[in-house]
């Protein structure tokens, strides 16, 4: 955070008016299985709904329960072509280092400068990562080869394929459309009184202050206009009240490419 601060005020203030344990990795709970800091579920079905999100209440939810329910089939197809019982992503992060042993249950584990400490038995290293997501680091990968057992046995139950497909057991019912909806014999809810918004309705969502928006144009902000009706600095042609200026005539020239002198022909 001293860093931070000494780099851009802002940000540190930034980051210290909000709690870190939604931010920060150090004061992440352990045993959760997740210790990624960004929010990929919620960008992903922002995406998903860029295209429904203006349509009427109800036909949006319809088009959501139709893309939820094709979804989760995705996944339980996908789930079925795993081969073993890990999934794929997880056991492309098993890597080992050098491994040294120091009594117990207990490890150290080298690379050149670094250094971290294992406990086989609690299944825990001095780097948190392991105790994070539940998925051996490199550094507890290396001591589990030592031991001449596989990384895999290490894994927890929820990156399992059992869990997975427990996951996407259920499925939503299949229903029928619109027309053949039984009428309610309630009073209808009646649509909101009509209002005419300024401007071209929005279809895109609300972005956040610390995201960027798409596209390349360049911020007017800070530049000087130029009126073009008296040429100076400081207001447009629309407000301004000065006389216009004197522009300077143009020259015509002849046409077409000019005589040679000499006789004619």
């Amino acid at each position: 955070m001293e860093n931070i601060k000494d780099a851009n005020p802002n940000a540190f203030k930034y980051l210290n008016d909000r709690n870190p344990k939604s931010w920060s990795r150090a004061f992440f709970v352990v045993d959760r299985g997740y210790e990624a800091v960004e929010n990929g579920f919620s960008e992903c079905f922002n995406s998903v709904i860029v295209n429904i999100r203006h349509k009427p209440i109800i036909t949006m939810l319809e088009a959501i329960r139709v893309i939820i329910m094709e979804r989760m089939n995705v996944m339980r197809m996908l789930a079925q072509h795993w081969v073993g019982d890990i999934a794929p992503n997880i056991v492309k992060n098993l890597k080992y280092w050098q491994t040294h042993f120091a009594g117990g249950y207990e490890y150290e584990v080298r690379h050149k400068t670094e250094a971290f400490k294992v406990d086989e038995k609690m299944r825990t290293c001095s780097c948190r990562m392991w105790q994070l997501s539940g998925i051996p680091c490199p550094h507890a990968c290396s001591v589990i080869f030592a031991l001449n057992k596989s990384p895999e046995d290490y894994i927890p139950n929820w990156f399992r394929k059992e869990m997975y497909m427990r996951a996407y057991s259920t499925y939503l019912k299949p229903v029928g459309g619109m027309s053949t909806w039984v009428p309610n014999a309630l009073n209808k809810p009646l649509p909101p009184k009509p209002r005419i918004m300024p401007g071209r309705p929005k279809k895109k969502r609300t972005r956040a202050a610390h995201e960027s928006v798409p596209g390349v144009r360049i911020s007017r902000a800070g530049s000087s206009m130029t009126c073009g009706n008296c040429g100076e600095d400081g207001h447009n042609k629309r407000g301004c009240k000065n006389e216009p200026r004197v522009k300077a005539s143009k020259v015509s020239k002849a046409v077409g490419r000019p005589r040679k002198d000499g006789p004619s022909n």
